[in-house]
Formats: structure tokens, C-alpha cells, sequence
């Protein structure tokens, strides 16, 4: 009992009460007020300062809580003189603190001090270390200064450069609380380690240039930090007490020590590009250019599609007012923010409502601008990603298109008509035709042949060099005749030309609105033999490598569900569910290309169940477009799917289908 209610003994106990009018039976009996207590929750803004030697420690927080003086959300304001009023209120100021848990409590080992350990470091296994390093305000930005005395300065490298030293991958085990020990700089230098091992590899070539442009802005090294933090807790998952029991993709979640530090390291740098004026936008574009790319890479990691569209959307207005600059000397960033654009589409596509291919008119990518890019190293994988997309993007259209024409007079009313109605209904919008849908395809098709002819012999696969690759004589399974080449990136950009030309694949699309087919098989001959040479190179390419490689691109996961979708095989959809299947086994490859593979798998296994009732499934879509998810904050998927609205086609006849599934109603035939 409250012991302040014992004090005050004519204040009514609540669970004595009996709630009779006006006094309640025990009030009326003790001769006191009959007034029930509320409980009462204030909201207040607390600042933490970090303690001052000589000093005693303050009893430290709970744990699972964590603390930011840093009010974020006061930089939203458009006036630029209330978002100066934060936290701090002169530059005399104590700086703010930055404090988050970490569950990490192994491994501890030091990345990026000088001596190679880090001192006073001690943790209890299991215990959630609470985390606090300083900005420092003494000094000034070396680029970007903010306009007023309020502001936030960088000192992270005080008259030093960047440790070039490579860290050994172990160290990526250590706990963030002890890397960091109350040191902002200790923090960067572990991070930039983890951005030479872990995040450089799988980015662009334009990115392992951009240290050098830490010297004009450290605000891109902020940024850089962010994304290494965020692609470091998505590699170390941790184990969810709660969900013992419940499916893989759901009894993990990613570091959360990791996760929470990219967190605040992205609210910090996005408050510093919040005091950018104008001039210093105009002296350095190709700084802001950086940051911008940086950030979509970041949202695209974390399945923030609408944050991501508002980066995106600053890099087009950057490139509309700076072009010249840019070109000359950012078009390997451009490039590199292609490929995240169109991963970024791509997850957004999968899965979205068919209204999603509405706009089918507008590209998603300038082609002016693509005419700019070269069929060099640099620019190939950007160009055939957008080929690709592109085709998908059509070719779905064309497919709905297909499907709302069939259904508006023949099968509505028999498979759900007005859920269909409320999916597929255009409105007063222009819709497409078979003939504008087919020249705009033949447009990507074109493309896709002068990509394929600027490769050279060293990018193409090894069997070429023997045999035609259209050609597998006697093969029975993929592994018979698989395709190598001589790395994973020259794998993976095949892998999307092939998958580009399975997109474009016209005689499967035509045969949709044809009623009277004889052979059903026919329409689909080319597009299986794609199909089974983007299987081939799937048997010969390392899955840890599309972890560790395909990080901020479209996986080959992802390209396989795609084909799965486009053939009438049984064989080929089961291949590839068991595929996916033995690579899921260990518990260390949640996502691939940013994608979660255990959502992939459950669409592959619709996709084969249907097809063993005698449904080929050839477009699925969601049955309310949840604007592609809420985000992957502590978890390794955005979305959570109930039904799936399917189009499929009758295996036998090819009468077109329109249907509801749920994952969990799956009853394949014996």
C-alpha cells in the first residue's frame, strides 16, 4: 500500500471503495472524504551532463532506457530561429550526452585506438552498459560552420587524420559502450574501421574515394559512421527472449547497441546539415551530394521508403541547380545513388497493390541523365538496374492491365469482385495499351543489348568460352551445368541481364489476353530457357558472398522470386524454395540486398502450392497497400503480410485467375 495513503487516512483507498453515490459505504463508516486518488503522468525534457572529475557519480538509469538531450525534433521547424533553440543554450554550455544501451558482451576488442586497447574497460555478461560520449563545442567546423553562436562543433580528430589502419573483422564483436568509453573520436575511428571492412566492399566504387572528402566536411565522416553502425548491427542478430517459438525471421532482431548509435550519430549529422546556408552549399555541392547518397543508403537499409524519397527527391533538386559541377566531378555518386534507387523500387515493388504500377508513363529514372552514364566499370551496374526495374515495371503493368480488362466483364463477381474493384480500379487515369506498353519495352530491350555488347570478354562467364550458354546438354538440375565467373560482382550483373530478359519476354505477356491457345507451352519457351540460366548461375554463386556483397543492391534472392513468377516448371519454383531453404538453415542470413529472404520464401511457397493445385501464379500483390512497411528499427523485416491478392492462370487451359491467400491457409494437393 501507498505509504502516503496511510498518512491521510480521509482519502478514500481506491480498492476499498464501492463506488455508491455520494460517499461510499467505508467513507460514510470512518467519517471521512470520500475523494479517489488518479495517478497523474507529467511529460518533461530531462539533461543529462556528464559528471565532472571529483565528483560523485549520479545513480545511472534503469536499464532498457536511454536518454537524449538532443532534441531533434526542434530542428524541424522551418523558422531557423526556433530551431536553434535546443538544448543548448550558449557555447559556454556543458555539451549534450548521448547515452544507449548495449546488449553486446562479448568479443571485446579494440578497433581504431592507438594503442590497440582500450583502457578502464569492464562489463557483466548480459548487463545493458549504459553508453555517453561527448561532442565537443570548443572547436569549430573545419567546412560547414553553423551561422550562430549556438552551435554544435566537431573535434573528432583534433589535428590528426583518419586511422587508415584495416581492423581485423573480430573486433566487429565489441560492445559499443566500450569502444566508445565517453571518447566521440574513439567512436568515429572504430566505425571508420567498420566502413573499410564491412561496408566498403559492398558499395560502390566511387565510395572508397570519399575519405578524402572528410577534410573539406566532417560531416561526411559522420555520415559514413551512421551507415557503418547501421550495417554493423544488421550483421550481428541477437536472439529475442519473447519469441522462442515463433518463425525465424521473427526470433531475431539486430544488435541493438549498433542500431540505437547509428540512430543518434544520424540525428546528430542531420543537425548539422540543418545549419548549411546558402554559400556553403554553393562553394561545395559535391559535399552535399556525398551526404544526400549517404542518407539514402541509410534509409534504404533501414525499409524507410518515404524518408528515403525525401533524400532522393534533395539529390534530383541538387543536380537540377548544380549539374555542371556534378557532372564533371559526382557522376560516380550518381551512379551510386542509381543503384540504391532502383533496390530501393525494387523492395518497394515487392510487395506492394497493383495501383503501384499505375504511373507507368513516368520512367523512374531520367533517360537524359542515363545517356550520361558510360558503359564503363563504374557505371554498368547502375545502367543494367535500371533496364532491369524498368522491364519489371512495364511488364507488371501489362500483365495488370491484362487482368482488369479480362475481369471487368467475366470474372469479378465470381473470385472476390469487390475487393478487386477496390485494387484495381484506375479511376480517370490514362490506361495503358498493348501497343505503348510494347514500344516502351522494346525501348529497354535495346538498351539491354548495348549493355550487353560494351562487356568484355573478361566479364562474361567462363562457359562461354566452351560452349554456348543457351546449351546445357542432358542437364537435370541447375548444379549439373552451373555458371561461374571470376567474382561475385561480375556474377551478380549477369545475373540482372539475365533476369532483365526474362522481363521482356513478349510472347508470355501477349498469350495472357489470347483465349483460344493450343499450346500453352509455346509462349513460355524462351522464357524458361532465362529462367534456367539465372538458375545456373545461382548453383555456382557463394551465398555468403550475396550477404556480405549485396548489401545496397537487388539480391539474387530476389531475382529468383521474380523468375518464379514468369514460369509454368514446378521443378524450377521448388528448386529454388530449396535453395533458399539450405541457405536459411544457419541463422545468419536474414536479409539479402536489404530484402528479407524468410518474406521471399513465404511467396515462393505460395507460389509452388498453388502451382501443385493447378494455378500458375504470375504477379502477387498485397491486399492493402501499407506504403511498403513501417520500418526495420529492431527488426529484419518492414512489413507484416496477412494475404496476398494472387493472379494466376489455370495450368491447363490458361483461364485467368484473381484470388485471396494467406500464408498460413496453404493446403497443397497430395
Amino acid at each position: 500500500m501507498d505509504p502516503s495513503l496511510i498518512a491521510n487516512p480521509e482519502i478514500c483507498i481506491p480498492h476499498h471503495c464501492d463506488e455508491l453515490k455520494p460517499s461510499c459505504g467505508s467513507c460514510v463508516k470512518l467519517g471521512r472524504r470520500c475523494e479517489q486518488v488518479s495517478p497523474a503522468l507529467k511529460f518533461c525534457s530531462v539533461n543529462i551532463w556528464p559528471r565532472e572529475k571529483g565528483k560523485q557519480q549520479q545513480p545511472r538509469p534503469r536499464k532498457g532506457t536511454t536518454i537524449s538531450s538532443v532534441n531533434i525534433a526542434s530542428f524541424i521547424d522551418e523558422d531557423s530561429s526556433q530551431r536553434r533553440q535546443c538544448t543548448l543554450t550558449s557555447r559556454k554550455t556543458v555539451p549534450p550526452t548521448i547515452s544507449t544501451p548495449s546488449p553486446c558482451s562479448s568479443g571485446f576488442l579494440s578497433a581504431g585506438s592507438p594503442s590497440g586497447t582500450v583502457d578502464s574497460l569492464s562489463s557483466t555478461d548480459g548487463d545493458d552498459t549504459d553508453l555517453t560520449w561527448r561532442l565537443d563545442t570548443e572547436s569549430d567546423h573545419n567546412f560547414l560552420a553553423p551561422p550562430t553562436e549556438w552551435a554544435l562543433s566537431d573535434s573528432s580528430f583534433p589535428g590528426t587524420q583518419l586511422d587508415l589502419e584495416p581492423a581485423d573483422d573480430t573486433c566487429m564483436r565489441i560492445a559499443p559502450a566500450l569502444v566508445l568509453h565517453h571518447d566521440y573520436s574513439l567512436a568515429i575511428k572504430f566505425y571508420m574501421n567498420v566502413w573499410r571492412n564491412h561496408c566498403l566492399p559492398a558499395l560502390h566504387l566511387s565510395f572508397h574515394h570519399l575519405e578524402a572528402l572528410c577534410r573539406q566536411s566532417r560531416l561526411i565522416t559522420d555520415t559514413m559512421a551512421t551507415l557503418s553502425a547501421c550495417r554493423l548491427s544488421r550483421t550481428l542478430p541477437q536472439r529475442r527472449l519473447l519469441n522462442a517459438l515463433s518463425a525465424s525471421s521473427l526470433c531475431f532482431r539486430p544488435d541493438a547497441g549498433h542500431e540505437s548509435l547509428s540512430g543518434e550519430l544520424y540525428g546528430y549529422a542531420m543537425r548539422k546539415m540543418s545549419w548549411w546556408s546558402r554559400e556553403e552549399l554553393d562553394s561545395q555541392p559535391i559535399v552535399a551530394l556525398a551526404v544526400l547518397v549517404l542518407f539514402c543508403y541509410l534509409e534504404s537499409s533501414m525499409g524507410h521508403f518515404q524518408e528515403f524519397q525525401v533524400h532522393s527527391k534533395a539529390v534530383e533538386k541538387l543536380l537540377t541547380s548544380y549539374s555542371d559541377r556534378i557532372m564533371s566531378t559526382g557522376r560516380g555518386l550518381l551512379a551510386a545513388w542509381v543503384e540504391v534507387k532502383m533496390q530501393n523500387w525494387w523492395r518497394r515493388a515487392h510487395f506492394g497493390v497493383p495501383d503501384f504500377y499505375r504511373d507507368w508513363s513516368v520512367p523512374l529514372f531520367d533517360p537524359i541523365l542515363f545517356k550520361t552514364m558510360s558503359t564503363t566499370t563504374a557505371y554498368r551496374r547502375a545502367s543494367v538496374l535500371w533496364i532491369l526495374c524498368e522491364s519489371h515495371r512495364l511488364s507488371t503493368a501489362r500483365i495488370i492491365a491484362c487482368y482488369e480488362k479480362k475481369f471487368n466483364d467475366q470474372m469479378m463477381a465470381s473470385y472476390g469482385a469487390s475487393l478487386l474493384k477496390s485494387l484495381t480500379s484506375t479511376g480517370p487515369e490514362h490506361k495503358p495499351s498493348e501497343k505503348e506498353l510494347v514500344a516502351l519495352m522494346r525501348v529497354q530491350s535495346e538498351r539491354l543489348d548495348e549493355w550487353h555488347a560494351s562487356l568484355r570478354d573478361h566479364d562474361l562467364p567462363e562457359v562461354m568460352k566452351t560452349q554456348d550458354l543457351w546449351n546445357a546438354v542432358g542437364m537435370q538440375k541447375p548444379e549439373d551445368a552451373a555458371i561461374r565467373f571470376r567474382s561475385h560482382s561480375l556474377a551478380i550483373n549477369y545475373a540482372y541481364y539475365v533476369t532483365a530478359r526474362v522481363m521482356q519476354c513478349t510472347k508470355f505477356l501477349q498469350s495472357l489476353g489470347n483465349d483460344s491457345l493450343v499450346d500453352i507451352d509455346d509462349p513460355y519457351e524462351e522464357t524458361e530457357i532465362w529462367i534456367q540460366i539465372l538458375l545456373r548461375i545461382a548453383a555456382g554463386i557463394d551465398w555468403n558472398e550475396c550477404i556480405r556483397l549485396s548489401v545496397y543492391t537487388i539480391g539474387l534472392a530476389g531475382l529468383l522470386l521474380a523468375c518464379a513468377l514468369r514460369s509454368r516448371k514446378l521443378a524450377t519454383g521448388r528448386w529454388v524454395q530449396e535453395w533458399l531453404e539450405e541457405r536459411l538453415k544457419e541463422d545468419d542470413g536474414f536479409e539479402e540486398g536489404n530484402f528479407p529472404v524468410f518474406q521471399i520464401l513465404i511467396a515462393l511457397q505460395i507460389i509452388n502450392c498453388e502451382r501443385s493445385n493447378g494455378r500458375d501464379v504470375i504477379s502477387l500483390f498485397q491486399t492493402v497497400d501499407d506504403g511498403g512497411g513501417s520500418g526495420k528499427f529492431g527488426s529484419y523485416s518492414s512489413q507484416f503480410i496477412q494475404s496476398f491478392l494472387v493472379y494466376a492462370r489455370c495450368h491447363e487451359t490458361g483461364n485467368l485467375y484473381s484470388y485471396q491467400v494467406s500464408p498460413g491457409d496453404l493446403r497443397p494437393k497430395s
